[in-house]
């Protein structure tokens, strides 16, 4: 059973991400006379992804935080612990860039990235393109395109889908590495395989 961050992750959020693409889809064949509308609606597409994306991994450290703190003693010790897990995390306020869920994950002597490329080297280049995700909503959200940055000053519905799916296999190995350092940690399975 995954955690209950995976959960969301594939039964609300990412079927409200198929809807938006659905809608973009539609938009773009209702108005192909008008690329400049669509991509509006293209780029609302990707910030919604990358703060979907950012949901759930925030979901899953909370949930990380949880199973840790529940699995000490006293109980007293258990809310400092808590609150020590979250005070000042990145993902509160900062993107899912992998420098940030490294930092975060970290903080519990846990090298994420290091697990999650263990698990299959093609997340190397998932990693890579979750920046290009980041650097397209901070452009959009701040209104400051770098077409060399961007690789382009256009989005296209593709290229978000493809997004789409390389959040969905992180998340889905997100999980299993937490999964395994928490089981390692506490010598108890947060959730099941």
């Amino acid at each position: 059973m995954p955690s209950d961050a995976l959960v969301a992750w594939q039964t609300e959020r990412m079927p409200r991400l198929q809807m938006v693409e659905a809608d973009c889809l539609h938009l773009e064949a209702l108005h192909a006379a008008d690329p400049s509308r669509v991509q509006v609606f293209i780029r609302s597409y990707a910030v919604l992804l990358s703060a979907e994306f950012q949901g759930f991994c925030r979901d899953l450290h909370d949930e990380c935080a949880g199973r840790l703190v529940d699995s000490v003693s006293p109980l007293p010790l258990q809310d400092v612990l808590r609150s020590q897990c979250v005070h000042k995390r990145k993902l509160d306020t900062g993107n899912a860039t992998p420098d940030n869920l490294r930092d975060d994950f970290n903080r519990y002597q846990f090298d994420l990235w290091a697990a999650v490329l263990a698990l299959d080297h093609g997340h190397d280049a998932r990693k890579n393109r979750l920046v290009l995700l980041n650097m397209w909503r901070n452009a959009i959200a701040h209104h400051d395109y770098d077409p060399s940055k961007l690789g382009g000053p256009t989005l296209a519905i593709p290229q978000v889908r493809d997004w789409r799916t390389d959040c969905d296999v992180l998340a889905t190995a997100f999980d299993a590495v937490v999964r395994k350092h928490l089981e390692d940690t506490t010598g108890v399975s947060p959730w099941s395989p």
